[in-house]
């Protein structure tokens, strides 16, 4: 099981990468653009989310965290990511990415949380039955102990 939930750790900003790269193709009509700053927009949306869901620790160890934690930070990143691109398009002058972009917020924030909340509720399912169980003594306070389970 260890093995397992180690795989399914590390193949996750990959799979995020590629869920938010279809929905965006699929929610965002390229003939729309007529400008190429719309397009570089457009284009650099999914690589600035998942930098932002590395940075705020999305893709970190999240066994002692709550799904709630974890929606508040696919929530966290992907809203600053949509300030982000809505302040550039407004700057920029595309006036016509901004329903688009936030039409694909939403549906990829929904996405990512349904899919992280449904992974974290299986993984601590399989602790919880007895699987992934790491037998250590930690002398010493709690506080401590914590630290070195994260």
């Amino acid at each position: 099981m260890r093995v397992f939930a180690h795989w399914i750790v590390r193949f996750l900003p990959a799979v995020d990468v590629l869920l938010m790269s279809a929905l965006l193709a699929g929610l965002v009509p390229l003939d729309r653009f007529r400008s190429d700053l719309a397009f570089l927009l457009i284009i650099l949306v999914v690589p600035f989310s998942k930098y932002l869901l590395r940075r705020l620790g999305l893709y970190d160890s999240h066994r002692m965290d709550t799904a709630g934690q974890l929606v508040r930070q696919i929530v966290m990143a992907q809203t600053g990511s949509l300030c982000v691109f809505a302040v550039a398009g407004a700057l920029l002058g595309i006036g016509d990415a901004s329903g688009i972009l936030l039409a694909y917020f939403t549906v990829s924030t929904v996405v990512l949380c349904a899919g992280r909340v449904l992974i974290h509720y299986a993984l601590q399912r399989f602790r919880k039955h007895g699987y992934d169980i790491r037998n250590v003594c930690v002398v010493g306070s709690w506080k401590r102990a914590e630290e070195l389970s994260g």
